[in-house]
């Protein structure tokens, strides 16, 4: 399994060369990328920090085996386990963006963004994982709800119910950092374009986790 994730991400990386020998899976993967690093040439450094990221996320470490002590700590794992870096860069090409998402000023609202799309990830899809981890198609459990309710002792509403209370104070802490932005002046049109860019992403990942059938089966399909 590590050999064939190392190949895979030299693909990505570039550093493993094309041959006439090479699987359709191979060369889409070439195309992938080309596509990518092509459209930065356009506009944008996006392509090429998807490909990093993608690549850096294929060796994030594995969850702690005794748990989680606090919802923080979680969090702050789940941060990378969700892939926010790579979804950040996903945001940037598609709008063609140069901004730098490791920006001092914007250390805080990314940081507090990404806590909410895990966070909204994790309770719409708690139901669908726990049923999976319970009957033995998951081996494993990684969710806020699940720390919590383990956490706390409380049942799985209970549980939701805190869970939810974060992505509300998440929602405040981006407010509050937004007003203190607006008001440092510290941000460029560019950076303010990619921080509006990932408010609707955010936006959209809470949209798609109420009504994609993957979490709410028939009861969440639109119609």
């Amino acid at each position: 399994m590590a050999g064939t994730r190392q190949y895979f991400v030299s693909r990505l990386r570039g550093t493993r060369p094309s041959t006439a020998m090479d699987t359709p899976l191979e060369q889409r993967i070439d195309a992938i990328r080309g596509g990518l690093l092509a459209g930065d040439k356009e506009q944008g450094n996006g392509g090429a920090e998807i490909l990093e990221y993608l690549s850096n996320f294929c060796h994030h470490a594995e969850p702690p085996r005794d748990g989680f002590n606090t919802v923080r700590e979680y969090l702050d794992y789940r941060w990378e386990d969700v892939g926010n870096r790579f979804t950040f860069a996903c945001v940037k090409f598609s709008i063609g963006s140069q901004a730098d998402q490791r920006h001092p000023s914007l250390r805080a609202l990314v940081g507090h963004i990404g806590d909410h799309i895990s966070i909204a990830n994790d309770i719409a899809s708690y139901d669908k994982e726990k049923s999976g981890f319970e009957c033995g198609k998951a081996n494993s459990l990684i969710n806020l709800v699940q720390v919590i309710a383990e956490g706390d002792g409380l049942g799985s509403n209970a549980a939701k119910a805190m869970a939810y209370a974060w992505q509300l104070l998440m929602e405040e802490e981006i407010r509050r950092h937004l007003e203190q932005l607006r008001y440092r002046n510290e941000l460029g049109k560019e950076e303010w374009r990619f921080v509006e860019a990932l408010l609707t992403a955010a936006t959209g990942n809470v949209f798609t986790s109420m009504v994609i059938a993957r979490y709410g089966g028939e009861r969440a399909r639109v119609a």
